[in-house]
């Protein structure tokens, strides 16, 4: 198609130019029909001049030649009509390059004078003589010529962008394809193969059956069933896919003496992908060709000496002494193993294993030693899943994220456990007294730091191995059971209770201590019933059953009453408190005779008074004196603290203490006094010589009557916080203050004193809390 020359570019018409021989007296003419001439009109009404003889009858019977119609006025639809198929233009054509190989030339052919419509002959054909491919010639860009293509052009450009179409087609199925087997490749075999704990993948495209897979389906069934071993996306399936197709150690499952080793392999590899393996904090050698007991925290014994397995360090765990004949079942030859190695334990404190424990962890039956302490493990305790441990000894499921009740029947069937620890977690409810009575053998019991409430169950009297019980900082009611210190036998009968700890702090228990609290109990060592609600009189001789045990004793924070005094003497006792309560009566002189080894005494917060009696303590092991917030009276004296070596904290404010501090700043041996607050008392002179105190590092003398000058030589320079407001000391702020690198809090309000704000306190970098001093007597520079 070209523009005719000398066509404005509002021109409509559009022409094709036919290059044919239409016989020596028309050589080198050139036909032109103009189609917009045609628009709207049938074949028989266009030009019928001498040279046209394209009729519409004829052409009508030749084929598909029909008039435009209104609604389609666009040339394509014109031209796809007479250009069809069907037509005889488009068959004279086709004929036409056939006779020519594929191209058209004025010389090749022509139409009948009678089919064509003559105009005005160009001189200079450029058509003439020449053979120009077809393709080229009929491709004009259609976008750079202005006129719309033949059906010869369109044909072409239709043909091209149908060959693109189904190339994209094609494409993007391969593609697809491809995505596709690569998602299913990765999703079976992705980290389940030897070096899965690494994240590699070994063969993206490995079969997906090897030809173990259907007998481990077959003999696995039975611990996980079918369902789920099926379910492509479940931990149970990925574990199979390792053991039949990816295990370097390549079991075979038809083998009965590789049995066991099938199960023990299966369960811990369920146990790595239902909680998340892959993000374990130490996972050396999982999932490898390693045996199963040399993974990283595995504990394994020797079949043959399964009933000696008792040091859980060297990796034979959780048995005790007692005869267990029922352990030489594995030796029966059906276990298969004869001379390998079982696995005992499971070791994975602190590993950042999260999610829920898999109940095909029962099939380890042999497990003495399951710890799961301080991990991510959640949703509720399972009831059963714990039953076939038959020879448990340790369970620690403690720090981790439980909720839910404690189920009743957890502990059936463990009649062997001696340590239990659901400790730090999310648990409601009550506690089932079967939880004990079940397992009677239990040394040791952590439910501490959840939400449990109601009562304790009274059931401990046939405990008598219990050693050690935690239930503190839970919601836990009514009075503390008198059997948790009763082993139902009298001392002379011989006392046979072990308890050596006794948590139940935090929690709101009312009532009096037990009468028996000491009297079965005779090891008990360490008795925390601070926080609660517990009421009557502080007998302290509730304590000399276990006189000779006892380290620390804490009761503070309830409503006892009475006098304080040690009944007995107590030889091993480093800490005794009974701070916040509603003690009253003297200090009894002479407590450092009966508790030689004491350490720390808190007595803050209740009603003591009298003075403080020379000879009370004993401060060769004194660390901290906390007597703060009572009614004591006196002066303080050398002869106190006289070689209180190792005291560190010395808390007497609140009290109604008075005189000079000139005598106790004396004492000997306070070089390890680093906190003293004696504030909201009465002592009064000027403020002493604290350098001979030289690791001081807190000194609180506000409100009290000191007066005269504040002398920075007296103080010593490790001073960090130094408060001596609400006194009447006076004159000006000594500038040496400005020295005291170390010191962080300054108060100085409340005082007389006069003159400028030293610059030197500007050299403090480490304050962070100054007090201010009244404006009227202090300048600033």
């Amino acid at each position: 198609p070209q523009r005719r020359t000398g066509a404005s570019d509002n021109d409509a018409s559009v022409f094709i130019e036919m290059p044919v021989n239409v016989g020596a007296q028309d050589t080198g003419a050139q036909f032109r029909r103009s189609l917009s001439t045609y628009a709207g009109q049938s074949i028989g009404t266009m030009r019928t001049d001498s040279s046209v003889v394209a009729h519409d009858t004829a052409l009508t019977d030749a084929g598909q030649l029909t008039a435009q119609n209104d609604e389609d006025p666009n040339f394509w639809g014109i031209s796809s009509r007479w250009f069809s198929p069907d037509s005889p233009l488009y068959s004279y054509y086709n004929n036409l390059r056939s006779a020519n190989n594929g191209y058209l030339s004025r010389n090749a052919g022509g139409l009948p004078n009678s089919a064509l419509i003559p105009d005005v002959p160009i001189a200079n054909d450029p058509y003439d003589d020449q053979r120009m491919p077809y393709d080229d010639l009929y491709s004009d860009d259609v976008s750079s010529m202005g006129d719309t293509p033949t059906v010869v052009v369109i044909s072409q450009k239709v043909k091209k962008k149908l060959k693109k179409f189904f190339r994209a087609c094609w494409l993007t199925a391969l593609v697809l394809a491809a995505t596709i087997i690569m998602v299913k490749a990765c999703r079976n075999e992705w980290l389940g193969n030897a070096n899965y704990g690494n994240g590699r993948v070994q063969s993206l495209f490995a079969p997906r059956r090897s030809k173990r897979y259907k007998p481990m389906l077959e003999k696995l069934i039975a611990i996980s069933g079918a369902e789920a071993l099926q379910d492509e996306a479940s931990p149970q399936h990925r574990a199979l896919i390792f053991l039949a197709d990816q295990d370097p150690l390549v079991l075979n499952p038809e083998d009965p003496l590789v049995y066991t080793q099938l199960v023990q392999r299966y369960v811990l590899s369920v146990l790595y992908f239902a909680t998340s393996g892959p993000m374990w904090e130490h996972r050396t050698y999982w999932l490898t060709g390693q045996h199963e007991c040399g993974w990283i925290y595995v504990l394994c014994a020797d079949i043959k000496n399964l009933d000696n397995a008792t040091d859980s360090e060297n990796g034979n765990i959780g048995a005790d002494d007692d005869d267990d004949s029922s352990y030489f079942d594995v030796l029966d030859a059906d276990l298969g193993l004869g001379t390998g190695k079982i696995v005992t334990g499971l070791k994975l404190y602190d590993n950042n294993i999260h999610g829920i424990i898999p109940e095909e962890l029962s099939a380890l039956e042999f497990l003495h030693l399951i710890d799961f302490g301080a991990n991510r493990l959640m949703g509720s305790l399972p009831s059963s899943l714990f039953h076939k441990f038959k020879h448990l000894r340790e369970l620690y499921l403690n720090s981790n994220y439980f909720n839910g009740t404690i189920p009743g029947n957890f502990t059936q069937g463990l009649t062997k456990l001696k340590v239990l620890t659901f400790g730090n977690n999310q648990l409601t409810g009550t506690i089932h007294k079967e939880i004990f009575t079940n397992s009677i053998s239990l040394e040791r019991v952590s439910f501490e730091s959840n939400m449990l409430s109601g009562s304790i169950p009274d059931v401990f009297q046939k405990m008598i191995q219990l050693r050690d019980i935690r239930l503190g900082q839970n919601k836990f009611i009514s009075t503390i059971p008198a059997s948790l210190f009763n082993s139902g036998k009298t001392r002379s009968e011989g006392a046979t209770r072990s308890l050596t700890k006794c948590d139940l702090h935090g929690n709101a228990f009312t009532g009096e201590l037990p009468g028996t609290l000491t009297k079965g109990v005779p090891f008990l060592k360490y008795l925390y019933l601070h926080d609660n609600r517990l009421t009557g009189n502080l007998d302290t001789e509730l304590f000399c059953g276990a006189a000779n045990s006892f380290i620390d004793i804490r009761l503070n924070n309830n409503s006892f009453t009475g006098n304080f005094k040690i009944q007995c003497l107590m030889e091993n006792l480093e800490l005794i408190s009974l701070a916040s309560n509603n003690l009253t009566g003297p200090l009894e002189d002479g407590i450092g005779h009966k508790l030689p080894r004491l350490r720390e005494i808190h007595l803050f917060d209740n009603k003591l008074s009298s003075t403080i009696p020379t000879t009370i303590f004993d401060p060769t092991n004194l660390t901290a004196i906390l007597m703060y917030n009572n009614q004591l009276t006196g002066s303080l004296t050398a002869n106190v603290f006289n070689g209180a070596s190792h005291l560190e904290h010395l808390y007497l404010n609140g009290n109604k203490l008075s005189g000079k501090l000139d005598d106790f700043v004396s004492a000997k041996g306070l070089e390890a006094l680093k906190k003293l607050r004696l504030e909201y008392n009465s002592f009064s002179g000027t403020i002493p010589d604290f350098t001979g105190m030289p690791s001081i590092e807190v000194l609180y003398l506000y409100n009290n009557s000191f007066t005269g000058s504040l002398n920075a030589d007296k103080l010593p320079p490790t001073l960090k916080k130094l408060k001596v407001s609400n006194n009447t000391l006076n004159n000006e702020i000594p500038s040496k203050l400005g020295e005291f690198a170390n010191l962080e809090v300054l108060s100085l309000n409340g005082n007389e004193f006069v003159g400028k704000i030293p610059s030197e306190l500007g050299n403090l970098n480490s304050l962070q809390y100054v007090i201010s001093v009244p404006a009227e007597r202090i300048t600033l520079l």
